[in-house]
């Protein structure tokens, strides 16, 4: 079963945005959040069961990607490292 295709956009900012954590920044919340993430691991292609969605800004300097998690899921993510590339296919 082939996978639709997701497209992420990125908010263009001339705004200083300061790397903390939080997100305080009003260009953080004009972005458009990625949303319906699919597991990789264990199940590749399922939903994934607790979602997130992720915020992308970027300016001259960078691209600043704003991961957020509902409020309700105090689970810590852990990527242990970057030797995937999960949007191959």
């Amino acid at each position: 079963m082939a996978q639709e295709k997701k497209v992420s956009i990125a908010f263009r900012t001339s705004a200083s945005i300061e790397i903390d954590g939080l997100l305080r920044e009003p260009a953080g919340q004009l972005a458009e959040p990625a949303i319906d993430f699919i597991e990789q691991k264990p199940s590749p292609g399922k939903s994934a069961e607790n979602q997130a969605w992720v915020r992308v800004l970027f300016d001259d300097s960078g691209i600043y990607n704003l991961p957020i998690s509902p409020s309700s899921l105090h689970i810590q993510h852990l990527i242990p490292n970057l030797r995937v590339d999960y949007l191959t296919s």
